[in-house]
Protein backbone atom coordinates (compact mmCIF):
# COMPACT_ATOMS: atom_id res chain seq x y z
CA UNK A 1 0.00 0.00 0.00
CA UNK A 2 1.35 3.03 -0.55
CA UNK A 3 2.65 5.96 1.52
CA UNK A 4 1.16 9.47 1.99
CA UNK A 5 2.67 12.50 3.81
CA UNK A 6 0.01 13.06 6.09
CA UNK A 7 1.91 13.60 9.28
CA UNK A 8 5.75 12.61 10.06
CA UNK A 9 7.27 11.22 12.78
CA UNK A 10 10.71 11.51 13.95
CA UNK A 11 13.01 8.69 13.96
CA UNK A 12 14.99 8.44 16.81
CA UNK A 13 18.44 7.58 15.25
CA UNK A 14 19.08 10.55 13.52
CA UNK A 15 21.63 13.51 15.05
CA UNK A 16 21.54 14.54 19.07
CA UNK A 17 17.59 14.36 19.58
CA UNK A 18 16.45 12.01 16.35
CA UNK A 19 15.10 14.77 13.61
CA UNK A 20 15.27 12.15 10.40
CA UNK A 21 11.16 11.86 9.37
CA UNK A 22 9.70 9.35 7.76
CA UNK A 23 5.91 9.13 6.57
CA UNK A 24 2.83 6.84 7.90
CA UNK A 25 1.59 4.90 5.75
CA UNK A 26 -2.54 4.90 5.70
CA UNK A 27 -4.25 2.30 6.87
CA UNK A 28 -7.05 2.24 9.58
CA UNK A 29 -4.21 1.86 12.88
CA UNK A 30 -2.34 4.73 11.72
CA UNK A 31 -5.30 6.72 10.68
CA UNK A 32 -6.10 6.93 14.19
CA UNK A 33 -2.44 8.12 15.25
CA UNK A 34 -2.84 10.68 12.67
CA UNK A 35 -5.85 11.86 13.98
CA UNK A 36 -4.46 12.29 17.49
CA UNK A 37 -1.96 14.05 16.19
CA UNK A 38 -4.02 16.47 14.32
CA UNK A 39 -5.67 16.92 17.13
CA UNK A 40 -2.44 17.79 19.56
CA UNK A 41 -1.86 20.33 16.86
CA UNK A 42 -4.91 22.53 17.14
CA UNK A 43 -4.16 22.04 20.76
CA UNK A 44 -0.84 23.76 20.21
CA UNK A 45 -2.60 26.27 17.88
CA UNK A 46 -5.54 27.27 20.81
CA UNK A 47 -2.38 27.33 23.69
CA UNK A 48 -0.59 29.66 21.41
CA UNK A 49 -3.41 31.74 21.39
CA UNK A 50 -4.11 31.80 25.11
CA UNK A 51 -0.38 33.16 25.14
CA UNK A 52 -0.13 36.22 23.10
CA UNK A 53 -3.41 37.20 24.81
CA UNK A 54 -1.71 36.62 28.44
CA UNK A 55 1.60 36.48 27.92
CA UNK A 56 1.58 33.13 30.22
CA UNK A 57 1.32 29.61 30.12
CA UNK A 58 -2.91 27.58 31.21
CA UNK A 59 -2.64 27.49 34.78
CA UNK A 60 -3.03 24.25 36.59
CA UNK A 61 -5.86 25.89 38.44
CA UNK A 62 -7.18 29.43 39.82
CA UNK A 63 -7.60 30.94 43.06
CA UNK A 64 -8.96 34.16 44.47
CA UNK A 65 -5.19 35.83 44.33
CA UNK A 66 -4.45 34.56 41.01
CA UNK A 67 -4.13 36.78 37.66
CA UNK A 68 -5.96 33.92 35.78
CA UNK A 69 -9.68 33.12 36.69
CA UNK A 70 -9.93 29.75 34.97
CA UNK A 71 -8.43 26.63 35.57
CA UNK A 72 -6.21 24.88 32.41
CA UNK A 73 -9.15 22.94 30.81
CA UNK A 74 -11.60 26.01 30.73
CA UNK A 75 -9.07 28.26 29.38
CA UNK A 76 -7.96 26.20 26.52
CA UNK A 77 -12.01 25.40 25.85
CA UNK A 78 -12.37 29.16 25.03
CA UNK A 79 -9.27 29.34 22.29
CA UNK A 80 -9.94 25.65 21.28
CA UNK A 81 -13.44 26.36 20.41
CA UNK A 82 -15.11 23.62 22.09
CA UNK A 83 -15.25 21.71 25.67
CA UNK A 84 -11.37 21.00 26.28
CA UNK A 85 -12.25 18.33 28.71
CA UNK A 86 -13.63 16.15 25.88
CA UNK A 87 -10.71 16.54 24.43
CA UNK A 88 -8.33 15.49 26.94
CA UNK A 89 -10.49 12.38 27.67
CA UNK A 90 -10.96 11.78 23.92
CA UNK A 91 -8.59 13.43 21.52
CA UNK A 92 -6.69 10.10 20.91
CA UNK A 93 -8.64 7.88 19.31
CA UNK A 94 -6.02 5.05 19.85
CA UNK A 95 -6.39 5.02 23.70
CA UNK A 96 -8.27 1.98 24.90
CA UNK A 97 -8.79 1.35 28.19
CA UNK A 98 -11.19 -1.94 29.11
CA UNK A 99 -14.03 -1.88 31.26
CA UNK A 100 -12.10 -3.21 34.33
CA UNK A 101 -9.66 -0.72 34.04
CA UNK A 102 -12.59 2.44 33.59
CA UNK A 103 -14.75 0.63 36.79
CA UNK A 104 -11.86 1.15 38.77
CA UNK A 105 -10.34 4.49 37.64
CA UNK A 106 -13.57 6.02 36.46
CA UNK A 107 -12.00 9.32 36.50
CA UNK A 108 -8.42 8.64 35.41
CA UNK A 109 -9.21 7.99 31.55
CA UNK A 110 -7.58 11.14 29.61
CA UNK A 111 -6.16 10.32 26.41
CA UNK A 112 -4.27 13.40 25.81
CA UNK A 113 -2.67 15.36 28.39
CA UNK A 114 -0.29 18.70 30.02
CA UNK A 115 3.22 18.96 31.04
CA UNK A 116 2.46 20.64 34.21
CA UNK A 117 5.33 19.57 36.73
CA UNK A 118 8.53 18.82 34.05
CA UNK A 119 10.58 16.33 35.50
CA UNK A 120 10.15 14.48 38.80
CA UNK A 121 6.09 15.22 38.57
CA UNK A 122 4.94 12.17 40.62
CA UNK A 123 6.84 13.30 43.26
CA UNK A 124 6.51 16.83 43.64
CA UNK A 125 6.72 18.10 47.26
CA UNK A 126 4.83 21.39 48.79
CA UNK A 127 6.94 24.39 48.05
CA UNK A 128 9.31 22.69 45.65
CA UNK A 129 10.54 24.37 42.19
CA UNK A 130 8.56 22.63 39.41
CA UNK A 131 9.64 22.99 35.72
CA UNK A 132 6.68 22.18 33.70
CA UNK A 133 4.17 25.04 32.40
CA UNK A 134 1.07 24.74 34.87
CA UNK A 135 2.62 26.83 37.64
CA UNK A 136 5.89 28.29 38.89
CA UNK A 137 6.55 26.24 42.11
CA UNK A 138 4.02 23.35 43.55
CA UNK A 139 1.88 24.75 46.37
CA UNK A 140 -1.11 22.11 46.97
CA UNK A 141 -4.20 22.78 47.50
CA UNK A 142 -3.89 26.97 47.56
CA UNK A 143 -1.03 26.52 49.31
CA UNK A 144 -2.14 27.80 53.19
CA UNK A 145 -2.49 31.58 51.47
CA UNK A 146 -0.17 31.26 49.11
CA UNK A 147 -1.12 31.37 45.79
CA UNK A 148 -0.48 29.66 42.22
CA UNK A 149 1.51 31.63 40.06
CA UNK A 150 1.22 31.07 36.44
CA UNK A 151 4.68 30.72 34.34
CA UNK A 152 5.16 33.99 31.97
CA UNK A 153 6.09 33.43 28.31
CA UNK A 154 10.08 34.11 28.68
CA UNK A 155 10.20 31.14 31.01
CA UNK A 156 10.53 28.98 28.33
CA UNK A 157 14.07 28.92 27.58
CA UNK A 158 13.50 27.03 23.97
CA UNK A 159 9.79 26.66 23.29
CA UNK A 160 10.99 23.86 20.01
CA UNK A 161 12.45 21.89 22.28
CA UNK A 162 10.06 21.67 25.28
CA UNK A 163 7.11 19.56 25.66
CA UNK A 164 3.82 21.14 25.87
CA UNK A 165 1.49 18.25 25.43
CA UNK A 166 1.05 14.39 24.34
CA UNK A 167 -0.39 11.27 24.96
CA UNK A 168 -1.30 10.65 28.35
CA UNK A 169 1.67 8.90 29.38
CA UNK A 170 4.00 8.64 33.04
CA UNK A 171 6.88 7.50 34.26
CA UNK A 172 10.49 6.82 34.47
CA UNK A 173 12.41 3.80 32.70
CA UNK A 174 10.20 0.79 31.48
CA UNK A 175 7.98 1.61 34.40
CA UNK A 176 4.86 3.46 32.65
CA UNK A 177 1.20 4.16 33.13
CA UNK A 178 -1.40 5.76 31.14
CA UNK A 179 -4.70 7.23 30.92
CA UNK A 180 -2.91 9.82 33.50
CA UNK A 181 -3.07 13.67 34.09
CA UNK A 182 -0.76 14.95 34.32
CA UNK A 183 1.79 12.91 31.72
CA UNK A 184 5.27 13.46 33.45
CA UNK A 185 8.28 11.79 33.55
CA UNK A 186 9.43 10.31 36.82
CA UNK A 187 8.85 7.78 39.91
CA UNK A 188 5.74 5.94 40.15
CA UNK A 189 4.59 5.78 43.80
CA UNK A 190 3.01 3.18 45.56
CA UNK A 191 -0.68 4.34 45.00
CA UNK A 192 0.25 4.28 41.29
CA UNK A 193 1.08 0.13 41.56
CA UNK A 194 -2.13 -0.80 39.99
CA UNK A 195 -2.39 1.59 37.10
CA UNK A 196 1.10 0.27 35.31
CA UNK A 197 0.23 -0.35 31.84
CA UNK A 198 3.65 -0.47 29.62
CA UNK A 199 2.32 -2.83 27.34
CA UNK A 200 -0.63 -0.66 26.44
CA UNK A 201 1.64 2.51 26.15
CA UNK A 202 3.72 1.13 23.81
CA UNK A 203 0.79 -0.54 21.85
CA UNK A 204 -1.19 2.99 21.30
CA UNK A 205 1.21 4.18 18.59
CA UNK A 206 3.36 1.23 18.24
CA UNK A 207 5.99 1.94 20.66
CA UNK A 208 5.82 5.91 19.29
CA UNK A 209 4.38 8.98 21.90
CA UNK A 210 2.51 11.72 20.02
CA UNK A 211 4.35 15.66 21.73
CA UNK A 212 3.11 18.50 20.86
CA UNK A 213 6.22 20.94 21.71
CA UNK A 214 5.49 24.47 23.08
CA UNK A 215 6.44 26.08 19.92
CA UNK A 216 2.97 24.18 18.31
CA UNK A 217 4.84 21.57 16.10
CA UNK A 218 3.87 18.14 16.46
CA UNK A 219 6.27 15.18 16.28
CA UNK A 220 5.56 11.38 17.16
CA UNK A 221 8.90 10.51 19.41
CA UNK A 222 9.46 7.04 20.55
CA UNK A 223 8.82 5.90 24.09
CA UNK A 224 12.10 5.12 25.22
CA UNK A 225 13.66 7.87 24.17
CA UNK A 226 11.09 10.20 26.28
CA UNK A 227 11.16 8.28 28.93
CA UNK A 228 14.67 6.88 29.27
CA UNK A 229 17.44 8.64 27.75
CA UNK A 230 18.88 10.74 30.53
CA UNK A 231 19.80 13.27 27.38
CA UNK A 232 15.96 13.93 26.70
CA UNK A 233 15.29 15.04 30.15
CA UNK A 234 15.74 18.40 29.35
CA UNK A 235 12.49 18.26 26.98
CA UNK A 236 10.29 18.15 29.65
CA UNK A 237 11.58 21.09 31.79
CA UNK A 238 11.46 25.23 30.70
CA UNK A 239 14.88 26.10 31.65
CA UNK A 240 16.16 23.58 29.37
CA UNK A 241 17.91 21.51 31.77
CA UNK A 242 17.80 18.40 33.04
CA UNK A 243 17.14 18.40 36.76
CA UNK A 244 18.12 14.74 37.00
CA UNK A 245 17.91 15.18 40.82
CA UNK A 246 13.99 15.50 40.43
CA UNK A 247 13.69 11.51 39.78
CA UNK A 248 15.03 10.88 43.32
Amino acid sequence: MGSFSLFCFNHPNSGEFGRETHPLTFNSFWDTSVKCANTLKQTGVAMAGFVADTGEYPLIMNTKNTKQKENYGLSMSRYYGGNFFDVIKNGCPSARYGKDWIREYPNLRESITYNMWGVGGYNISEGKPVYGLAAMEYIGNGGNGKYWQAVPEAEVKSPSAMIAWGDSFGGEGKLLIDGISPMSRGRITQHNVNMRTRSRVLKRHAGLMNITYVDGHVQGEKIERIFEMRNTLRLWNRDGKDHEDNLK
